[in-house]
């Protein structure tokens, strides 16, 4: 029997980006991760060198190809997922024209503001399924045409995350439709909304936006000599055009029938749903999914594990808390996690409230891992698609490794939780490879494939009781914040 063919998977997050190289059944053989380096120059800006993240991507698959050396031609298929919305814009030859500009920027809040009480964003809720943001395309591109236009005039392409790696591996320019619909998709065509531009001003930047592949599972394109050349990938290795890091997360989580909810918990909180009735709300997102009449409902912020990473490494705490610790300090505590934005877009300011002299340092650790918690939460019931939120949700992300975090967020959200083990948005990156090199005949085949749930979490009822009260406390904190601030 011949080797196995093996998958090399990209996953390009708001941090980090995370390579993998998994063989037909879906077991990883090498995997690395490197944090890119973010920019901060201004207040509420938050941005990435795209050389550098290029860089480190190259480092990272060097990293993994040496650890199955000897089985670089065994490698049948490269598939690059990523986070969307941001900007990562390009000149004619190919080149960044500034830094990219991440998703958790918050630079064009006013932008939006304006927009919402112009009436723009509630019009624009109905053409695209999604209301402006402040780290979506429209109020960054508005934002450029005021105050840099230079760059913007050297700019040929504006791309989102995935986009530039997979130009850096195939030559090629181009998009689908789960990232396009950050502003300007229409939902039902799949196509570009010349109707969006015009409601946002910007219909003379149509001609900048990347040509659009129809499917996440299409080749792009084969692997070019100077990639092969920098990352040892072999040239020709087909390259797949890949998806939003949320659509790729609810496949590696294989919750893709309609109604099946699900909670990536990472950079962002992200709690989705898979429906098939157009039906938008203002306190969500509905984008197109990777198949046609299937949408997911996402309300999303970034309010999760970065308000985690963010108090260990401010604090140098060397471990994260026991799955036993004792909550009773931290529930005194309410802790809003708005580091870098509040849940709907707005400029960050997370607060912690009810602090005294006796609570520990490991209260404060268990308030915030709380306090995210109360944020998927608030996202979860805002999901008003029609579409009951089941019983039993699927959750992924890094936060699946902290083993008390997910003891909370069963109990906060009074569900129960089937784990995946942390590299799910990798693995939906490696279904969707396994559909386009037809492996697999569906993706519900190759969404099956590629899932490992490693447990169930059931929510503890007392302690829901007591969530119930501080959750209470936390809307009624956020509101006040919100208000004053």
């Amino acid at each position: 029997m011949g080797s196995l063919s093996l998958t090399v998977t990209i996953d390009v997050g708001g941090t980090s980006t995370k390579v993998t190289v998994f063989d037909e059944e879906a077991t990883p053989l090498a995997h690395t991760s490197r944090a890119t380096p973010l920019h901060l120059p201004h207040e509420g800006w938050v941005e990435r060198d795209m050389d550098e993240l290029w860089s480190d991507c190259v480092a990272s698959i060097r990293d993994c190809l040496e650890s199955i050396s000897g089985r670089h031609d065994d490698i049948s298929a490269v598939a690059v997922v990523g986070h969307s919305d941001g900007l990562y814009p390009i000149d004619a030859d190919l080149r960044p024209t500034r830094q990219a500009i991440m998703a958790t920027d918050t630079r064009a809040v006013d932008i939006v503001r304006d927009w919402q009480g112009a009436g723009i964003a509630a019009e624009a809720l109905t053409t695209t399924g999604t209301e402006p943001f402040p780290s979506s395309a429209a109020p960054l591109l508005a934002w450029l045409v005021t105050n840099e236009s230079a760059a913007l005039d050297r700019t040929r392409w504006f791309l989102s995350a995935k986009d530039w790696i997979r130009l850096r591996l195939t030559g090629e320019v181009g998009t689908e439709p789960t990232d396009a619909s950050s502003s300007f998709l229409d939902p039902h065509t799949r196509d570009y909304s010349d109707e969006a531009l015009a409601l946002y001003s910007l219909g003379s930047l149509r001609e900048h936006l990347p040509p659009l592949h129809d499917s996440a599972a299409d080749i792009a394109g084969p692997v070019t000599g100077t990639a092969h050349e920098e990352t040892g990938i072999p040239k020709g290795t087909p390259v797949i055009v890949g998806c939003h890091d949320v659509d790729a997360g609810a496949i590696g989580l294989d919750a893709i029938t309609v109604g099946q909810t699900s909670i990536l918990a990472g950079t962002f909180s992200i709690n989705q749903q898979l429906v098939d009735t157009y039906t938008t709300g203002a306190s969500w997102q509905l984008r197109p999914f990777v198949t046609p009449s299937r949408w997911i409902a996402m309300a999303t912020s970034p309010t999760s594990m970065t308000n985690r990473d963010w108090w260990m490494r401010t604090t140098e705490a060397t471990s994260r808390l026991a799955p036993g610790t004792d909550l009773e300090g931290a529930l005194d505590i309410v802790y809003l996690p708005y580091l870098a934005s509040t849940e709907d877009g707005g400029k960050g300011g997370a607060s912690m409230s009810g602090l005294t002299l006796t609570h520990t340092r490991d209260d404060l650790l268990a308030s915030v891992l709380i306090g995210i918690a109360a944020a998927h939460r608030y996202h979860l019931e805002s999901l008003d698609t029609g579409v009951p939120i089941p019983q039993t949700l699927r959750v992924g992300g890094g936060a699946t490794r902290d083993a008390l975090f997910v003891r909370i967020l069963a109990s906060m959200v009074g569900r129960s939780l089937e784990i995946g083990d942390g590299s799910e948005t990798s693995r939906g990156a490696f279904a969707l490879a396994g559909l386009a090199t037809q492996r697999h005949a569906t993706l519900a085949d190759a969404a099956h494939a590629a899932t490992h749930i490693v447990e169930t979490i059931e929510p503890d009822r007392a302690l829901h009781d007591r969530f119930d009260a501080y959750y209470d406390r936390y809307l009624t904190l956020r509101s006040r914040v919100l208000e004053e601030g």
